[in-house]
């Protein structure tokens, strides 16, 4: 059940250990919560540093409009080179967006189907002790059907028994050696 997992030793504060058994979650869940959050902000801080990128390079590119526009500086780009430009680095930006999104969808898939394949194994698992249990039960019901019949066997020969007079009362009948 636990081949797709590993094993860490970790030491918290005492406070934080508290916490976190007054919550209803396993320890290991704590954990793989807290690790999953921590992932999911690092791919926002690179989304928050792509944004950056983006401001920077849109001003950059106003500042390029503004000295097309005014003709400051002749060494700049023709108005066509710079809509080309323009185009490339938002394509370039929203291609790195993509394709930090997709890493996202495909880690929590990975997630996903990890959960799904450990609850299919706990559900297996549980059936085969089901199954394990209404064989015990079954062998049990035999066993206490089969005592049943002994028991009631014994209760008719000793009912014959006594109905026969074969079991005297004590003192009733005198040894043979006081014959005399």
């Amino acid at each position: 059940m636990r081949e797709n997992q590993k094993r860490i030793g970790v030491f918290i504060p005492i406070e934080l250990y508290q916490q976190c058994t007054n919550t209803e979650l396993t320890m290991t869940e704590l954990v793989s919560n807290a690790l999953e959050s921590y992932l999911s902000d690092k791919h926002k801080e690179q989304i928050s540093h792509l944004m950056y990128e983006l401001e920077l390079k849109e001003t950059r590119i106003k500042e390029l409009e503004y000295q097309i526009k005014n003709k400051q500086d002749p060494s700049i780009f023709s108005l066509k080179e710079f809509e080309i430009y323009k185009e490339t680095m938002t394509n370039q930006f929203n291609d790195k967006i993509l394709s930090l999104h997709n890493i996202q969808l495909q880690e929590y898939r990975e997630w996903t189907k990890h959960n799904d394949d450990l609850h299919t194994a706990n559900i297996k698992e549980l059936q085969e002790q089901l199954k394990v249990k209404d064989s015990q039960l079954e062998k049990k019901d035999i066993q206490i059907g089969n005592l049943t019949a002994s028991v009631q066997s014994q209760a008719v020969n000793i009912y014959e028994i006594l109905s026969q007079k074969a079991i005297e009362a004590p003192g009733s009948k005198r040894p043979w050696w006081k014959i005399w």
